[in-house]
């Protein structure tokens, strides 16, 4: 029978995803405020980590943090996440996330390939509704979902390099979701900074004097929500399903990056963006609704 405890994960994971949906906004926001999108990355990385240093101590103390002493998949989230804040200032919302969320695909290949998983009728239909909204929606004039600029492109890469790090935190297991979250934006924080010259040509921060003073306060609320809260949720929930489910759950983030675009720029919403969405929240309903789709990985650990 199934039971509030089998539904908390894909839960989590769909609320977390909605919330992430919305991280565009004020990341663009950033943006015109003076703080471009690697340099905004790097400031909310090492503010989240600061943050969470005060419990770092106690964690410690009660058997350390698996999240520093397993750095590869905290380390390719950060690369994924460096590729994503620059991918969605340099195409449209819808694009960026389109390209993003093609992750459910190469992380199935890769479960099919690496984990030799088999693929159940649910799975291959969540995938082809998915892939069928993300056709609707990109192939307007006879095109077809392929990148178009270098946004499409980083936003692309950006999904694949993120499937690879949910294998790996499916892999690796369960128990220290604080320390993945830690582990995350520590290396996160080491990652955008070494990017900043491959992005910006120079190691030169922004003016400060140009930047707006409300940067300063949206920064802390940036790195308290998306880079704590809704990665704690994210990784909590992912790492209790498969890489492919976790991945086609956290379609949802397109839904709302899509609507709330249409509703706060001047990105268009119209009938294949409405088609579009109603494929990908069908997706998500099939892959857990569907024979099987509850399975989870056993909790073997503290949240």
């Amino acid at each position: 029978m199934t039971t509030l405890t089998d539904w908390r994960a894909p839960l989590l994971v769909l609320a977390s995803s909605a919330l992430w949906g919305l991280f565009w906004w004020p990341h663009r926001a950033l943006a015109e405020f003076g703080l471009g999108g690697t340099w905004a990355a790097f400031v909310e990385y090492a503010c989240a980590a600061a943050m969470l240093l005060a419990y770092v101590g106690v964690r410690r103390r009660n058997g350390g943090l698996a999240g520093l002493r397993r750095p590869w998949p905290g380390l390719l989230m950060g690369i994924a996440f460096v590729l994503y804040a620059n991918g969605v200032l340099l195409t449209t919302v819808a694009n960026a996330l389109l390209m993003f969320y093609l992750a459910p695909v190469w992380a199935t290949l890769l479960e099919t390939v690496v984990l030799r998983h088999r693929l159940r009728a649910g799975r291959i239909g969540a995938i082809a509704l998915g892939l069928g909204g993300l056709w609707v929606l990109t192939s307007e004039g006879g095109g077809v979902p392929w990148p178009a600029n270098l946004g499409d492109d980083l936003s692309l890469l950006s999904g694949m390099v993120g499937a690879v790090a949910l294998l790996m935190f499916q892999r690796g297991g369960s128990g220290d979701t604080f320390g993945q979250v830690f582990g995350f934006n520590v290396f996160g924080t080491l990652v955008t900074l070494a990017s900043i010259p491959l992005v910006t040509g120079t190691f030169a921060p922004p003016p400060f004097a140009a930047i707006d003073p409300m940067a300063w306060l949206l920064l802390p609320a940036m790195a308290a929500v998306f880079m704590i809260a809704t990665t704690y949720g994210t990784m909590w929930g992912a790492s209790r399903m498969s890489a492919g489910r976790a991945g086609i759950l956290m379609m949802t983030d397109i839904v709302i990056g899509v609507a709330s675009a249409a509703v706060l720029t001047a990105e268009p919403f119209g009938w294949r963006q409405a088609v579009a969405t109603g494929l990908i929240l069908c997706a998500g309903l099939v892959e857990v609704l569907a024979p099987g789709g509850m399975a989870r990985r056993p909790d073997r650990g503290q949240p």
